[in-house]
């Protein structure tokens, strides 16, 4: 047995080719994926909530990879899963039990949340219109 040679095999992650492949940004471009980043994280629930009307019973890490596919950010898994249990608590969206694993839909709450969100949504544009306008004024948020 002394003489046996072993094989090295590699095993790389999906993530592995991001790392090795990372570019250089600009100081600005790195101010605007920070931006991008905080963004996503501030609205992490809303958009739990849009990836799961969109496709119902994921677990946790396909939610995080439909995130990263449609915002091009990482979320942790432990963001991504005491999210979750926030949500399942709040009653948005139900966690369904299976033998290893845990699967998410939306639940009728969630569904009238993005209702409510696209009729915000119109304030939110008008937000950032203000932002670049010295002039207008945003009217008041309806409730």
């Amino acid at each position: 047995m002394k003489n046996v040679k072993y094989l090295k095999i590699q095993v790389q992650s999906p993530f592995y080719q991001l790392k090795k492949s990372k570019q250089r940004f600009s100081p600005m471009e790195k101010i605007l994926k920070e931006m991008k980043k905080r963004i996503v994280k501030s609205f992490l629930d809303i958009a739990i909530i849009v990836i799961l009307k969109e496709n119902e019973n994921l677990n946790g890490y396909e939610i995080i990879y439909q995130m990263r596919k449609k915002f091009g950010i990482l979320i942790s898994a432990g963001t991504m899963y005491s999210t979750l249990y926030a949500l399942e608590r709040q009653q948005f969206i139900k966690g369904l039990k299976h033998s290893r694993s845990r699967t998410y839909k939306l639940a009728s709450e969630g569904l009238a949340a993005i209702k409510e969100i696209h009729k915000m949504q119109m304030t939110f544009n008008l937000f950032i219109a203000q932002l670049h306008s010295k002039t207008e004024k945003i009217p008041p948020i309806q409730q």
